[in-house]
C-alpha cells in the first residue's frame, strides 16, 4: 500500500495575509506518528488495538516498532532470503503489521539486534547481545526476508541509536571511529537488501542518539559517539565548519530517508547540547548541514540526489506520574514547541516514543518511562493528558514584535481555521481561513501585548497559549 509522501501526510503549507485573505505556499508537510514496541507488539490484541486506535485519535499516522532480529530469527535460516524459511518467527509482527494497515496507519520496521549467529566472532563479555559487529551480508539476507514477508509496507529502518554502545560495539578503537565504519556497510547492505524485495521500498537510516562521549573517555561498554561526529565519518567527510571529503569512499552509504533523535534530557525543546559535535531539538539543523554537504560531495549512493528528513523518537516524561518528570501543562507546551522546531529545520515526520505511559512502577527515572500522550491504564484510569490534545492540534503562537504575532500550527481535521484571542471569559475571533485536513499554517497577526490566543475548527480546540 505504497502512498506518495505528499499524498500519506495530505499538506501544504498557508499563509493567512494581514488583511485577512489567504495564499498558499510551498508545502512544507509535517506527519507524526509514534515508536511504541511494547503496545503494538504486544501479543494482547486489545493493548494492541487500544495503542493504535489512540494513534489515530491524535491526527497520526506512522507506528515505529523495532524488529528484534535476534528474536525473529533466533537460529540461522537455510534460505535467509526467504521469508518462508522455518526459521523465522513472524508472529507479532504479523499481527502488528495487519492491525497497523486495517486502520490506514504505516508501519515503520526499525531493525536491530543481530543474534548471535550473525555477530562477529568472539563478542566480549561487556558487548551487550545483538550487538557485536552484526554481519552486513546477513543483514542484506534478512532486510530482503523483511521486506518481502511485508510487501504492503513501505518504510524499514536501520538500526536504533548505533552510535551508542547498547547497540552497536565497539564504538571505537583507539581514535578511529569503528562504529560508524562498520555501520556505513550495515546501512549499504541494508538498502540493497530491502530494495532487492522492492525499489519502491523506502530505506530509513538509523536515528542517532543527540549526547556523546570524548573518543577514549570512558569504557568501550558504556561508549557514545557524539553523533555529529558519527555522521561525518559515515560520510567521509571532515571538518566542522567547512565541511570537505576527507576521502572516496569505497562503500558509500546508501538510503532514501535521513533519520535523528533530537532528543533534550537536560531541560526543553530550546536548549542546544552544549558541545558542538552533540545535537538535541534546536541543533537538528546542524545534522541536517552534514547532509547537504555529504549530498553536494557526492558522498552518498543510491538513486536519490536529496533525502528528506525524519525525526524518528523525541520524548520527555511527565509530571504524574513520574515525579522528577516535566509538569503535565508544560509538557504539552514543549511538545507542541519541538514541533514547530524540528518543522522549522526541515523535518517531515516527528515521532514521539510512547502513546501511553508504561505503568509506573514508583521507581522515579528514565528506566520506565512516562512519555506518552496518555497515562498508563492503571493511573488515572488512562485518561489522556493535555499533551494529547497539542499533539493532535499543535498551535503556537510567537511574538515578533510589539503589535505582531505569528501563529503556527497543523489541522487535525478540514474545514474553516478560526484563530481567537481570550476576551474575559470569553473567545473573540481574530483571523479566518479555510484549511485541509493535516495542513500546515503560519497566521500572521496584528496582535498587541501577550494575549491568549487558540485556534479552532469547528468543534476541534487547540490549547491557548500566550505569545
Amino acid at each position: 500500500m505504497s502512498l506518495t509522501w505528499a499524498g500519506a501526510a495530505g499538506v501544504a503549507t498557508l499563509l493567512i495575509c494581514l488583511a485577512g485573505g489567504a495564499s498558499a505556499l510551498a508545502a512544507r508537510p509535517l506527519e507524526t506518528g509514534f515508536f511504541d514496541s511494547g503496545r503494538y507488539l504486544s501479543a494482547n490484541p486489545s493493548v494492541r488495538a487500544d495503542a493504535l486506535d489512540l494513534t489515530l485519535a491524535s491526527a497520526s499516522s506512522i507506528a515505529r516498532v523495532n524488529v528484534i532480529w535476534r528474536d525473529v530469527a533466533p537460529s540461522e535460516p537455510a534460505t535467509p532470503e526467504d521469508p518462508d524459511d522455518p526459521a523465522y518467527q513472524w508472529e507479532r509482527l504479523d499481527a502488528f503489521v495487519n492491525d497497523a494497515l486495517a486502520r490506514g496507519i504505516r508501519p515503520l520496521l526499525s531493525v536491530r539486534s543481530a543474534p548471535t549467529w550473525a555477530e562477529g566472532p568472539e563478542r566480549p563479555a561487556w558487548a551487550p547481545e545483538g550487538t557485536w559487529q552484526p554481519s552486513p551480508a546477513a543483514l542484506r539476507s534478512f532486510a530482503t526476508a523483511l521486506a518481502k514477508r511485508f510487501p504492503e509496507v513501505d518504510d524499514f529502518q536501520a538500526w536504533n541509536e548505533a552510535n551508542l554502545s547498547v547497540y552497536l560495539t565497539p564504538q571505537w578503537r583507539g581514535r578511529q571511529l569503528v562504529a560508524a565504519r562498520h555501520y556505513r556497510r550495515m546501512l549499504r547492505s541494508f538498502y540493497e537488501g530491502v530494495k532487492a524485495a522492492g525499489a519502491e521500498n523506502r530505506v530509513v537510516s538509523v536515528g542517532l542518539g543527540p549526547y556523546g562521549d570524548q573518543v577514549g573517555s570512558v569504557s568501550l561498554r558504556v561508549a557514545r559517539t557524539r553523533p555529529l561526529a558519527f555522521w561525518r565519518e559515515v560520510f567521509c567527510l571532515r571538518g566542522r565548519v567547512k565541511l570537505r571529503p576527507a576521502r572516496k569512499c569505497a562503500d558509500k552509504a546508501k538510503f532514501d530517508v535521513f533519520a535523528y533523535h533530537a532528543i533534550n534530557t537536560s531541560g526543553g525543546p530550546r536548549r542546544s547540547a552544549l558541545h558542538p559535535d552533540d545535537a538535541s531539538t534546536p541543533d537538528l539543523q546542524n545534522a541536517v548541514r552534514i547532509l547537504r554537504a555529504a549530498e553536494r560531495h557526492g558522498q552518498i549512493g543510491g538513486s536519490r540526489k536529496r533525502h528528506p528528513v525524519w525525526m524518528t523518537e523525541m520524548w520527555w516524561e511527565s509530571k504524574p506520574p513520574d515525579p522528577i518528570g516535566v509538569p503535565l501543562r508544560k509538557h504539552a507546551r514543549w511538545l507542541t514547541e519541538a514541533l514547530y522546531i524540528l518543522w522549522k529545520q526541515g523535518a517531515r515526520v516527528a515521532i514521539n516514543l510512547q502513546v501511553r505511559d508504561a505503568a509506573f512502577d514508583g521507581q522515579p527515572g528514565r528506566h520506565n518511562l512516562q512519555a506518552g500522550l496518555a497515562f498508563a491504564e492503571n493511573f488515572r484510569e488512562g485518561a489522556r493528558k493535555p499533551a494529547f490534545r497539542a499533539w493532535r492540534f499543535p498551535f503556537l503562537p510567537q511574538k515578533r514584535s510589539k503589535r505582531r504575532v505569528l501563529g503556527w500550527g497543523r489541522a487535525p481535521v478540514g474545514g474553516v481555521l478560526v484563530i481567537e484571542r481570550q476576551r474575559g471569559k470569553g473567545w473573540r475571533r481574530v483571523r479566518r481561513a479555510r484549511v485541509r485536513a493535516g495542513q500546515v499554517f503560519r497566521v500572521r497577526l496584528r496582535v498587541a501585548g501577550r494575549p491568549k490566543l487558540r485556534a479552532r475548527i469547528g468543534q476541534e480546540v487547540s490549547l491557548a497559549w500566550k505569545p
